[in-house]
């Protein structure tokens, strides 16, 4: 099964090699044969030569192709030389290659996996490993493949001259190699069996490490002098990661060095029996050198046979991960016939028709039977305390995951029906943990719509609706500023500016469908309000969905649905809601006496 395994691994990476330069393939294999092959030729001309020099010095004579033989010999040699440089080279090239595309390829899959992979343990664990090994395992199972058909090369044909010295020899110098094949194979599975086991450490040493590259942790490690805490978390998990590594190693350097010690007591043997050969003259000088050097050859690349074959069962362990993870496939699938939606003023109705939804690995359910209808041309907020599943419905909403029971329509059209692409265009969204870029500020509202990059008189209309023009034209560059702490000449801004840069990018989007998912979580309740005013006076004809955990804000809203445990207790205006006196009323009476 590992042999299956190892071999269909070793098929799909040289197929992406050779599909990423074929050239350069064919090229590698020629020089592999040649380079195999030539040392073996080489001992011959080396055999010749010291059997002529023998014959000359005995009979007093002298041979004219002596010196053409010592020339062929040179050339042999050179030519090896330049082989040898040639396929460094080559693997180098390659190298570049495959590391390239496989960074591609992850980064790729990073960008297309669902939302939900990103919030589960084990395929995080899974992830973890494919970062960590993606960038070289596959070269170096490249570099085996090739480095072993080298060996298998050297072998076949240095079998074919032992055999005809005694089979025997063949036999033994092959039995031997059982036993360090054995110990090499179970010392790659004990390594594999601790780099998997630590995966979960990795990911909790990778954690830690990038709080020390993130300003918000850094000024409270200063304030409250916890640094030192988590340094030593870092510390004591680095401790336990080095540990299991250190005894590894020094089991294989132990049992490794016992195996290549086995594996060579039939050198001795064949040896001391060609020895005897020469001494009772049945072996010329020169053969006996050749003899000798394609049996120490023969017996090198057998070893690194066997220890490639080994290693490449152990690096093959994590290509399985690395494929694994790859292979991953999306529980969030576009339909076979995608439904197209038709929209009539930009304004979609938005039907949570009887949904039930759990997280994954979870059993609490967020919602049961829970149905909310939004009618397009109302701006609708949705209130209520942490955890009432305020955000959870924009997920759903947003089909970053999907509902286990019932529906969720826009029109009437389910948006299971609906591509990805096409669904996701229909929003413009402002989470609560919204993001910034260091980049600069025009290519930072442009992500809102990144085909409208070049666009200045969009980007700057943007800007101009969500506020920010003001102290954008106060930045040295305007919008080619950096932003940000990470590069030269960057500069920093306010939590409120970056804000009010995130409300630009959803004002570049331009989507029927606006959802402001607590956006302003962050910022003081005055700031929250111009926010929320500025949207309320400018957006027309669109969807508007607002979410918060604050009452204040939400007073212009059309319609405000509150919810409680996953359920609507109360819905209506902001005036309705307080007259009826119920949680609504309770919630925002308490939240005003905090603004007293």
């Amino acid at each position: 099964m590992k042999l299956v395994r190892l071999i269909k691994n070793i098929i799909w990476i040289l197929k992406i090699s050779y599909s990423l330069g074929p050239l350069k393939f064919i090229a590698r294999i020629c020089t592999i044969i040649l380079y195999a092959t030539l040392p073996i030729l080489s001992f011959w001309i080396l055999k010749l030569i010291i059997d002529q020099a023998v014959l000359s010095y005995v009979s007093k004579t002298t041979f004219n192709n002596l010196l053409y033989l010592v020339g062929l010999k040179i050339v042999l040699d050179l030519t090896w030389f330049f082989l040898d440089s040639l396929l460094e080279g080559l693997f180098k090239i390659m190298r570049f290659d495959l590391e390239a595309y496989f960074s591609h390829t992850v980064i790729s899959k990073l960008n297309s996996m669902d939302l939900g992979f990103f919030e589960d343990s084990t395929i995080l664990d899974l992830k973890q490993k494919a970062l960590d090994t993606y960038s070289w395992r596959p070269t170096e199972m490249l570099n085996i493949s090739f480095w072993s058909l080298y060996n298998l090369i050297q072998v076949t044909v240095q079998s074919m001259i032992i055999i005809q010295m005694n089979p025997l020899w063949l036999l033994l110098l092959y039995l031997f190699q059982i036993p360090a094949f054995l110990i090499l194979l179970k010392i790659g599975q004990s390594a594999w069996n601790i780099w998997d086991a630590d995966s979960t450490t990795r990911r909790k040493f990778m954690y830690f490490t990038g709080l020390f590259n993130n300003l918000a942790y850094i000024k409270e490690f200063k304030l409250y002098q916890v640094g030192d805490y988590f340094i030593e978390k870092i510390q004591n998990l680095l401790g336990v990661f080095h540990t299991n590594q250190k005894n590894i190693e020094k089991k294989r350097m132990m049992y490794g060095f016992s195996g290549v010690l086995l594996s060579n007591a039939p050198m001795f043997y064949i040896t001391s029996s060609l020895l005897v050969k020469l001494i009772q003259k049945t072996l010329t000088p020169g053969l006996l050198t050749f003899y000798l050097n394609n049996l120490q050859t023969f017996a090198s690349s057998l070893q690194n046979l066997v220890k490639n074959i080994i290693y490449g069962f152990e690096v093959n362990l994590y290509i399985d991960e690395i494929r694994r993870f790859l292979e991953l496939p999306n529980k969030i699938i576009d339909p076979v016939k995608p439904t197209v939606l038709l929209l009539s003023e930009n304004k979609v109705d938005i039907n949570f028709n009887n949904i039930s939804f759990t997280y994954p690995h979870s059993k609490r359910p967020v919602f049961k039977n829970f149905s909310l209808y939004i009618n397009g041309e109302k701006k609708v907020a949705i209130v209520g305390e942490n955890g009432s599943g305020k955000t959870t419905l924009i997920k759903l909403l947003c089909r970053f995951y999907d509902v286990q029971k019932g529906s969720i329509t826009l029109n009437g059209i389910d948006i299971r029906s609906i591509s990805q692409i096409k669904l996701h265009s229909l929003f413009s969204v402002l989470f609560q943990d919204y993001v910034g870029y260091d980049l600069t500020v025009k290519e930072n509202i442009a992500m809102g719509s990144v085909i409208k990059i070049g666009n200045t008189n969009d980007i700057k209309k943007a800007s101009q609706m969500a506020g920010v023009t003001e102290f954008v034209n106060s930045l040295p560059k305007k919008y080619n500023q950096l932003l940000g702490a990470t590069f030269e000449g960057s500069e920093q801004l306010s939590i409120g500016q970056w804000q009010r840069i995130a409300l630009a990018k959803v004002f570049m989007r331009n989507s029927p469908i606006m959802i402001l998912d607590e956006p302003t979580a962050a910022v003081d309740a005055k700031t929250e309000n111009e926010i929320f005013n500025k949207v309320m006076s400018l957006i027309k004809n669109k969807t508007v969905v607002m979410v918060s955990h604050r009452f204040s804000t939400v007073r212009q809203a059309d319609e405000i649905v509150v919810i409680k445990a996953g359920q609507i207790i109360e819905r209506g205006s902001h005036d309705r809601l307080m007259k009826s006196n119920g949680e609504y009323a309770n919630m925002f009476n308490l939240q005003a006496k905090g603004y007293n």
